[in-house]
């Protein structure tokens, strides 16, 4: 700690015991060894302390810090290194969207949810490798093969109505109307409905398309 600033720019010091107090022996910096070596570095952004490594660091760190920079930050103290996190209320904050719902809903975060959002929240950039690696799993999860599967089953479908239609009501203006409306995956979803709960199509079909016919002038799909 500095005991005095003298004028000529010297710096009387004494160093810390194990405790954080001062200790008893006061060295004295000269003015050119202070000029080259001797930063004052109350406070400083974790870019700027990059590569820097001091006594103690004190880390302020809230749910927006990444964990990149929050390393970085816990890294530069010699003897200790200690984070001090922010725990202020979402509404206060500018990324809201890092804590987790319940933290969200919350009226102040706990230590663990801001420990969880710093731990996630990256700003690197994956390495070629792990870039693929990630959308492979993404290409051959079981949600994305089953977005796949509704997605054929939804188009299979709208084919197979189409095809009902013409077989059951024939190719008329009725027909046309129905192909064309708006809501004509509404159809769709109730044929589907009837048809997995093993109901004869063709009989119900007239009663699933009523809604529809009964709204009189139809507004077409664009």
């Amino acid at each position: 700690m500095i005991d005095r600033a003298r004028r000529d720019g010297s710096l009387a010091v004494r160093l810390l015991d194990s405790d954080g107090q001062p200790g008893a022996t006061a060295v004295t910096l000269p003015a050119t060894y202070v000029r080259r070596h001797v930063e004052l570095a109350y406070a400083t952004t974790v870019h700027r302390a990059q590569g820097m490594t001091t006594d103690t660091a004190h880390v302020l760190a809230d749910a927006g810090t990444t964990r990149e920079a929050f390393y970085v930050a816990m890294t530069r103290g010699r003897s200790s290194n200690k984070a001090y996190l922010v725990l202020d209320p979402p509404a206060n904050r500018h990324l809201d969207h890092q804590l987790t719902s319940s933290a969200a809903d919350s009226e102040e975060s706990t230590r663990d949810e801001v420990l969880q959002a710093i731990a996630t929240n990256t700003s690197g950039q994956s390495s070629a490798h792990e870039a693929i690696r990630v959308e492979q799993d993404r290409a051959g999860s079981i949600a994305q093969l089953a977005n796949e599967a509704e997605t054929i089953a939804a188009y299979a479908h709208e084919i197979a109505t189409t095809e009902l239609l013409l077989t059951t009501l024939g190719d008329t203006p009725t027909t046309d109307r129905l192909l064309q409306d708006k809501d004509f995956d509404r159809l769709v979803a109730a044929i589907r409905g009837a048809h997995t709960a093993g109901i004869d199509l063709p009989t119900v079909l007239p009663r699933l398309a009523a809604p529809l016919q009964s709204r009189g002038t139809l507004r077409t799909r664009r």
